[in-house]
C-alpha cells in the first residue's frame, strides 16, 4: 500500500465523530444525502470499510460516471438517483474543483464548508466562495441554511 492509498484510506475509515453525527441528525430529519466525489478508484479503494457508508442515500464517484465536478452531469446524477429538482438541493463542499459554481450552474443551493480550508490553507477560502450561497466552518452548522 502506497503512502497516498493509506492517507485516504485513513481518511475513509476514520471520520470525525461530529461529522457522523451531523449527518446521521440530517438523515434523522428526512433529508436525503448524496455523496458526490471527484474520486480515482485508488482514493475510493477504503470505501467499503467507511462508517460514510451508512449516512448517504445515493454515491456519485466521478472514477464511476466518467465525469468530474463542476461537469454538469456529475450533478445531475446525483439529483436523479435521489429524485429531486436542482433546485430543491443544497450543495456543500470547499469549493474546489470550481465545485459550487458547477453546482450553482445547474440551479444547486451552493454551500461552502470552510473548516478544512481555514486550518489548512486560509488564502483559498475566499477564493473559492466566488458562487457560494452560504458559508459555515462544518457541517454540524449546515442546519442553519436548511431554515
Amino acid at each position: 500500500i502506497t503512502v497516498r492509498q493509506a492517507k485516504f484510506n485513513n481518511a475513509l475509515q476514520r471520520v470525525a465523530p461530529e461529522v457522523l453525527t451531523a449527518l446521521a441528525a440530517l438523515r434523522h430529519g428526512g433529508k436525503r444525502l448524496a455523496l458526490v466525489s471527484n474520486a480515482d478508484r485508488m482514493d475510493i479503494a477504503g470505501w467499503p470499510g467507511s462508517p460514510l457508508i451508512a449516512c448517504f442515500d445515493v454515491v456519485i464517484f466521478s472514477c464511476d460516471v466518467g465525469v468530474a465536478k463542476p461537469d454538469a452531469a456529475i450533478y445531475l446524477a446525483a439529483c436523479k438517483a435521489l429524485d429531486v429538482a436542482p433546485a430543491g438541493c443544497l450543495f456543500v463542499g470547499d469549493g474546489g474543483s470550481d465545485e459550487l459554481c458547477g453546482a450553482a450552474a445547474v440551479g444547486m443551493v451552493p454551500v461552502q464548508m470552510t473548516g478544512i480550508l481555514d486550518r489548512y490553507f486560509p488564502g483559498l477560502t475566499e477564493a473559492q466562495a466566488a458562487c457560494a450561497q452560504y458559508c459555515i466552518a462544518d457541517i454540524a452548522t449546515l442546519s442553519a441554511c436548511l431554515a
